[in-house]
């Protein structure tokens, strides 16, 4: 007993030692300033490293374990031999920090959860489901996500757990599921496909961050309505009041463009506006305006604030207060979807919102990595989420940067100093963010500055009336007054984001960067800033030499760019798809259905073609028998000599022997059912079959292949690479 009394004494001289001693390093040293900041950093490293450590769960767990018993015996006896003990306890805090960055998406895989769905189903089992959406209509299906209740196996009901991509026949009953909607699937769950071609939009990993890794294709008796759950009675609330909001919307805004506009703008439902209007606002840079951000959350919080001010005279009317605006921020937050975006800037009021009720100081580096340590706790795959990374770029630009930029210039207009602080907000989160834009996009809107300083207003404008909107629908003259007003005013933003697309060079394109080229390029613009600001030399030296390293790395793709002969075989589920690249020159040949089609280049190919440096494209349907000529390029209907390599086409098998032997032949679209009827026609050292096959005749080609000592590959892996150089 005095043992244990001891200890608790010892634990409080401790804390008490540990309280000054705090005090008086955060007063020497900064850095002690924003803890979180020292902590999300290793947190980070750790989650960047997981996929590298998955088979070391057992041994990290033990470790990790052990780093907390050291800690704890470190906070006991440190206040002793602090100077001796520090360093340890610093490494000890932050291998802690790294190994939990290790565990987290360790634990919250599909493989971990011991009755997730996958390791229950057999064949093709009957799934229960439910709707966390409603059903959404696409080309030719309709798509709504589930979750997982439980497994049927010989009439017990076993429960699961797991989420799913749902798609079913494009059918009235299919249209009209609602979120809640329980639901029979017989179809067995299939992984969400990785993607097959270099640059290609990584759907798998972008649906893997939100937590759905599976996918099921039911046919017309394949699924049945079973019921409708009304237990979550909270999560129905949510997504009633989210379906009413987008209601008004569609009841009060005339133009229906501009009705999607208005729920992207002010709630983030997307799902009305066009594919042609988030191309226009992403090449003007102000897509940012169509999801809701953290400029939306902060018109928000300062309107509660403004509103609210009266409460601030007494304490109990001061948390109050708190709890109202924090209420209606996570509100807010939930009936958007709770994107990466607004978790941050939620995050951040309301830390600011507690340090400001209860007198306490706050640093903004640590809120913003309070914000961000307790998402990636929450959710670890969330590091990987471009929206997630372009909105912590964006605000510590305009944290670290702004001030900076506004301090260029000052005038004494009101009107002026505020065109200045809107300029300067945009100069420093499109700084930020455009090393991101390079690395994923590969472009830059050039008009960003005339963009933004128009847009930015319109549609604070736009927000406030929004809501005034929904606050006012039980008043139908008044709603349909401001839904008028708000129809001129997002056509009138529309038609000027457009416009401003629409000048010649409003986007820059065609620059392609790698992981380190993004580092190197933030590095190069927080010391431009810091030289600006402070005129220090050492400052300039240090930008100067990170711009030469940047050029060096970007002179050595050039010269490989120069030379480059190469040939893709991509790798498109029943399509053919060839590339043939001569330095900054490319010849796609294939089905017009992709090549001629804006989405898909965009989606499968625009990245890859930017990283391998290409400049001048030209593209040719597969059916399209001109003779052509191209650089090292020359084709003859189905046959391509590219830098002295005979390529031939196969979609249909010819009639008779094909004279010449060639280098590679690549089989499209089934021109035969056995092997031996290639063999006795087409003599190539190569042989390629592309995705245009079906898997049961690419395995079966493969098979026979063998007895005729055939050099035989597919594309079921990937995209197939002639190197030619």
């Amino acid at each position: 007993m005095k043992w244990l009394i001891s200890s608790i004494q010892q634990f409080f001289r401790v804390r008490q030692y540990n309280k000054e001693h705090i005090i008086q390093t955060q007063q020497e040293n900064p850095w002690h300033q924003i803890p979180f900041v020292r902590m999300v950093l290793p947190l980070i490293l750790g989650i960047a490293l997981s996929s590298y450590f998955t088979d070391t769960f057992n041994v990290l767990h033990w470790v990790f374990g052990l780093l907390v018993c050291v800690l704890f015996v470190l906070v006991f006896v440190q206040h002793k031999y602090i100077r001796k003990l520090k360093v340890l306890y610093t490494i000890c805090v932050n291998l802690a920090f790294i190994i939990l960055g290790l565990l987290l998406p360790i634990t919250q895989a599909d493989n971990y959860k011991p009755n997730h769905f996958t390791k229950l189903q057999k064949e093709e089992q009957l799934i229960k489901v439910e709707l966390t959406e409603n059903a959404i209509p696409r080309e030719k299906s309709v798509r709504a996500r589930a979750k997982v209740l439980s497994i049927i196996q010989d009439s017990n009901y076993i429960n699961a757990s797991g989420n799913i991509l749902l798609y079913l026949p494009k059918d009235s009953d299919a249209m009209q599921l609602e979120h809640g909607t329980i639901l029979l699937i017989k179809s067995k769950p299939i992984e969400i496909p990785k993607p097959l071609n270099p640059g290609e939009f990584d759907y798998n990993r972008y649906m893997r961050v939100n937590g759905y890794s599976y996918q099921v294709f039911a046919r017309h008796r394949e699924w049945a309505e079973v019921g409708k759950d009304s237990s979550h009675v909270l999560d129905n609330i949510f997504y009633y009041i989210k379906s009413y909001i987008v209601g008004v919307y569609k009841k009060y805004i005339p133009g229906d463009e501009q009705k999607g506009v208005a729920a992207a703008l002010i709630f983030g439902y997307r799902e009305d506006l066009s594919q042609d209007l988030v191309e226009a606002y992403a090449d003007t840079g102000t897509l940012h305006v169509l999801a809701v951000s953290g400029l939306h959350v902060g018109i928000l919080y300062f309107v509660l604030k403004a509103l609210l001010g009266f409460l601030k005279r007494k304490k109990h009317l001061r948390i109050l207060r708190f709890c109202i605006i924090i209420v209606t921020l996570w509100f807010y937050a939930l009936i958007t979807g709770l994107s990466p975006s607004v978790n941050r800037a939620a995050l951040m009021f309301t830390i600011i919102i507690i340090a400001e009720t209860f007198h306490r100081n706050t640093n903004i580096y640590n809120s913003i990595a309070a914000s961000a340590f307790i998402l990636l706790l929450i959710n670890p795959y969330s590091l990987y989420d471009v929206g997630f990374q372009l909105s912590y770029l964006a605000v510590l630009g305009i944290v670290f940067m702004q001030p900076r930029i506004h301090s260029w210039f000052s005038f004494n207009s009101w009107v002026m100093s505020q065109v200045w602080n809107i300029t300067a907000v945009s100069i420093a989160a499109q700084l930020a963010t455009s090393p991101l834009g390079f690395y994923y996009f590969g472009q830059f809107p050039n008009y960003f500055l005339i963009s933004n300083l128009l847009i930015i207003p319109l549609s604070t404008i736009i927000t406030y009336i929004g809501l005034l909107l929904v606050s006012f629908s039980f008043a139908p003259a008044l709603a349909a007054a401001m839904g008028l007003a708000l129809d001129y005013l997002i056509k009138w933003t529309d038609d000027t984001v457009k416009f401003i697309g629409q000048i010649p060079y409003s986007t820059f394109e065609g620059l392609s960067i790698g992981f380190w080229q993004t580092i190197l390029l933030l590095t190069i613009f927080f010391f431009i800033t810091q030289f600006l600001t402070h005129k220090n030399r050492y400052t300039f030296y240090a930008a100067s030499l990170f711009v030469l390293i940047f050029l060096a790395s970007k002179m050595t793709e050039n010269y490989h760019w120069e030379n480059q002969k190469k040939v893709f075989v991509y790798a498109i589920q029943g399509k053919t798809v060839l590339g043939f690249f001569d330095s900054d020159k490319l010849t796609a040949v294939g089905d017009s259905s992709i090549l001629y089609n804006t989405s898909t280049l965009k989606f499968k190919f625009q990245k890859h073609w930017i990283d391998m440096g290409i400049k001048e494209k030209n593209i040719y349907s597969l059916y399209d028998t001109t003779n052509h000529i191209n650089g090292q390029l020359q084709n003859y209907k189905n046959l391509y000599i590219f830098n002295g390599k005979k390529i031939l086409l196969i979609d249909q098998m010819p009639t008779n022997e094909f004279p010449d032997s060639v280098d590679y032949a690549i089989i499209s679209h089934k021109p035969m059912k056995h092997w031996e009827d290639l063999a006795d026609k087409v003599k190539a050292r190569h042989y390629i079959a592309d995705l245009s096959n079906s898997n049961y005749y690419i395995e079966q080609w493969k098979k026979e292949a063998l007895l005729y000592t055939s050099d035989f590959t597919d594309c079921r892996n990937g995209a197939v690479v002639l190197n030619l150089e």
